[in-house]
């Protein structure tokens, strides 16, 4: 009896809630008295709503206790009204206002998109900040029509080469300018002009073109500039097309505000060539089987011809016991004098690459009122490479302010510092600390990469699977073992012994001022600043196969733009308005490098 109380309880309740609440109907119209389909109408503070039909009327249920509704549609002013005592509500919407869309185009100059009488792409700060890449030219992939971007993403802060509709010169500079908050600033390679063998002819690491330094998270929005009308302006340095960046600022922010984030990202190296599992490496000389036989203590081995850097040699076959590179060197008790069979290993040369990690922590401040307005941001990032003992550091803050100090005269300041740490950068081009030319080209197949990190010996030198190997007498007795590489470093060993670590130190900012002299007649003075200094260290070790070397590099970049601007803008009639200037600027570029 309880159990069928609680029922008819349950369901009286129920009933009581469905008529809790009442029905609402009416018509939407403009201020011409036509029907406005698709209407928005919601209770206010909930998620109840519905929209007008093709005669422009609604039917909406209410809660008892809302007596609000929310009434929107596109172009025109939303409306709040009180129901207060009455289910029929109708309407005329007036007209809102249109907000045209503002992009800024050369010597930093705001226009309204529709005005212009040439092609620009304009891209917003969060989609830049949403690809977390540690190289801003990269998260202008895939966005920008004709905009054609190389480089490698997971290239620890490696270089990447952007152009704009194709190259134009078959031997200059195909590059875009980069102007940052109107101040052109420098995108140079720092990685040197010969990447194939690098500084010293022996070594070549990359240090990333000089626009990474900019902090994606601290970016409002990207403008590309393209063709001869819309880069005029900047004059040669413009003909491959200009990069606007826009940085952002407190301007709408009333009181303090603040701003957090914190966000993780990772990276798996993609679409590895597999190496075929048929044949081992080496050569086919020897033995009819085509492995060496060596003699140690009386017992004969068979042992594959390490010392050469030949990717194809006998057919992987499991009876067959062999002694392996690592089972030749006393210095490896778990493995000495071990024979193991002859077949494809468990872990092959993908497994040499980790998973990348990167985290991103963001802090900004906006504060603002009548009179102006500023943001402090600090961006710090730390990423760990996809190659061992890779990893990247980068401190970024910025400052921009806004102040009218009359009501004619407004003054502004940009400020952006980066400090960039790198250690352990990838080495690139035609190297032998290049792991993918070892990997690709010259590799034995059979090789565990996992057995290759225990990759330095108990006096100091390296372990490599390229040794010169066992020393044998004429009847094939075993002399001696010799560890030195033959042609290869381990790649485990490359990474931990090599020496690598850099350090840029980079200034972009300037100062502003604007006076407005009359109606429509503006001055406008920016002074503004592009430096970094930069620094790093390169070492190869005695025990390398390659040239024991140690190289120290310097480089110091500065420009200096100064600029004057007469601004004329006035609406000669409703549909026609006149922008005219008049200006000048002065440049000054110094760039020094010692090693």
């Amino acid at each position: 009896m309880k159990k069928i109380f609680l029922f008819f309880a349950l369901l009286f309740g129920c009933v009581a809630m469905t008529f809790a609440q009442r029905t609402v109907t009416g018509n939407i119209t403009d201020n011409s008295g036509l029907p406005l389909i698709g209407a928005n109408v919601l209770v206010k503070g909930t998620t109840i709503g519905t929209i007008t039909d093709v005669d422009g009327n609604y039917s909406l249920e209410v809660p008892d206790g809302n007596n609000m509704l929310v009434i929107s549609y596109t172009g025109y002013s939303t409306q709040e009204l009180d129901i207060t005592g009455t289910n029929t509500v109708n309407i005329t919407l007036a007209e809102g206002e249109v907000l045209q869309e503002v992009v800024v185009t050369a010597l930093g100059i705001e226009r309204d998109e529709k005005s212009l009488g040439y092609a620009v792409t304009k891209i917003d700060g969060s989609d830049v900040s949403r690809a977390k890449e540690t190289n801003i030219v990269n998260s202008l992939q895939g966005k920008v029509a004709g905009v054609q971007i190389a480089g490698s993403p997971s290239a620890l802060g490696g270089s990447s080469r952007i152009t704009i509709r194709g190259a134009n010169s078959f031997l200059g500079n195909n590059q875009p300018l980069f102007v940052v908050d109107g101040i052109p600033i420098d995108n140079g390679n720092l990685s040197g002009s010969s990447q194939q063998r690098g500084f010293g002819g022996a070594i070549a690491y990359d240090y990333g073109n000089a626009a990474s330094d900019i902090d994606p998270e601290s970016v409002a929005s990207v403008t590309v500039l393209k063709g001869a009308a819309a880069t005029a302006l900047y004059g040669q340095r413009g003909a491959n097309g200009v990069i606007q960046i826009t940085t952002k600022s407190g301007a709408g922010k009333k009181g303090l505000g603040v701003e957090f984030s914190n966000q993780f990202s990772f990276e798996k190296v993609r679409n590895l060539i597999p190496h075929q599992r048929e044949y081992g490496g080496g050569d086919i000389a020897g033995t009819a089987s085509g492995f060496y036989e060596v003699i140690q203590d009386g017992v004969t081995y068979l042992t594959p011809a390490y010392s050469k850097d030949g990717a194809w040699g006998p057919k992987y076959d499991p009876n067959s016991q062999i002694r392996h590179w690592d089972s030749w060197d006393p210095d490896n008790p778990d493995t000495y004098k071990e024979t193991r069979p002859w077949v494809a290993p468990n872990s092959d040369y993908q497994d040499f690459f980790e998973t990348g990690a990167t985290r991103t922590t963001n802090v900004g401040l906006t504060g603002g009122n009548d009179l102006g307005n500023f943001r402090f941001g600090y961006t710090n990032l730390d990423s760990k490479g996809t190659i061992p003992n890779g990893s990247l550091k980068r401190n970024s803050f910025s400052l921009k302010s806004g102040y009218d100090i009359h009501d004619r005269i407004n003054v502004n300041v940009k400020a952006n510092y980066t400090i960039t740490e790198g250690e352990n950068r990838n080495i690139t081009g035609y190297n032998n600390g290049n792991p993918m030319q070892a990997f690709t080209q010259w590799w034995q197949t059979q090789l565990d990469v996992d057995r290759l990190k225990n990759s330095t010996r108990v006096d100091g030198s390296q372990q490599t699977w390229n040794a010169v190997g066992p020393v044998v007498d004429g009847s094939g007795n075993l002399l001696f073992y010799d560890a030195s590489p033959n042609f290869f470093d381990n790649p485990y060993w490359v990474r931990d012994n090599y020496l690598q670590n850099d350090q840029r130190n980079r200034f972009i900012g300037g100062a502003g001022l604007t006076v407005d002299l009359a109606e429509g007649l503006t001055l406008v003075g920016n002074v503004g600043t592009d430096f970094y200094q930069s620094s790093d260290v390169a070492g190869i070790p005695i025990a390398s196969v390659e040239t024991a070397l140690y190289r120290e590099r310097e480089i110091r970049f500065t420009e200096t733009n100064y600029e004057a601007r007469l601004n004329y803008n006035t609406d000669l009639t409703e549909r026609i308005s006149l922008n005219a200037f008049v200006g000048g600027n002065r440049m000054r570029q110094s760039r020094r490098s010692s090693t």
